[in-house]
């Protein structure tokens, strides 16, 4: 049934969303390397369950595939396996990772991303705001986004970070 929902939305966001010039429509990019469309791939981090369920169910209504782990520790090794470059891995062209996880925190992660100098957009969700939280999350670059999740929100930010990422 949520997807139904979704699916609904789904070109109400897109029209609301900016569009770039060979970037993001409805999910999908233009691969800077062979020029071909292809769905942008978004790595998710988000140790409950349901709601887990639901932002990757929000996320393929609107093309986009998404990859889930759910510890901060699995999404290392996901980050990991991307930048070896195996072959079978797709680009990751945004992260959404979740503040509090088991074996690492969301934080934790974006920091050593940063750190490692990757600029991938990323969407850091909580349920817990605090001043640190807050300030952490703007220093580094991400965007911050309180749960409960508006799906609807999320899919409007996912679709316009991408669209406003650089080419690579």
């Amino acid at each position: 049934m949520l997807n139904e929902v979704l699916t609904t939305i789904r070109d109400e966001i897109i029209a609301d969303t900016p569009q770039c010039p060979g970037g993001v429509i409805s999910g999908l990019t233009v691969d800077a390397h062979t020029g071909q469309r292809r769905k942008s791939c978004v790595l998710l981090a988000e140790d409950d369950e349901d709601e887990r369920e639901a932002i990757v169910s929000a996320l393929r209504a609107i093309d986009i595939e998404a990859d889930a782990v759910a510890d901060g520790g699995r999404f290392l090794v996901a980050v990991a396996s991307h930048y070896r470059g195996a072959a079978e891995t797709r680009p990751i062209d945004l992260m959404v990772v979740d503040v509090i996880m088991p074996v690492c925190g969301g934080l934790a992660v974006l920091e050593a991303l940063r750190t490692a100098r990757w600029v991938t957009p990323v969407v850091v969700i909580t349920g817990r705001e605090t001043r640190e939280v807050r300030h952490t999350t703007e220093r580094l670059g991400a965007t911050l986004m309180l749960k409960p999740l508006d799906l609807t929100t999320l899919q409007q930010t996912v679709l316009r970070l991408l669209a406003e990422r650089p080419a690579t």
